[in-house]
């Protein structure tokens, strides 16, 4: 079994780590809008009539944001928990190094 936390503390610690997050939510962000462009055209291919077409992409478009949004939360409190200097999260909240 993988330990994801582990993984993310690792890859997003350091100097390289802001480089990675960066990389990371580009990445994310072209996805979100491959899902937000191609959920419109999935919807054209359903068997919905043209009156149901815009309720069915509203609510596609609408759950894509909160999807997206949870996948970018973990990285992000990962690489700012690990920098104290920011002071964005109390003392309590600092991310310990796990033991390999």
């Amino acid at each position: 079994m993988r330990d994801l936390y582990r993984l993310d503390v690792e890859l997003f610690a350091g100097s390289q780590g802001t480089f990675q997050l960066g990389f990371y939510l580009l990445a994310l962000l072209s996805v979100a809008l491959h899902l937000f462009s191609g959920w419109h055209k999935a919807v054209k291919k359903m068997d919905a009539t043209k009156e149901q077409e815009p309720a069915f992409t509203k609510l596609g478009h609408a759950l894509i944001w909160p999807l997206v949004a949870g996948f970018a939360v973990g990285p992000l409190y990962v690489w700012a928990a690990q920098r104290p200097e920011l002071g964005v999260f109390p003392e309590s909240w600092q991310i310990m190094k796990p033991e390999l």
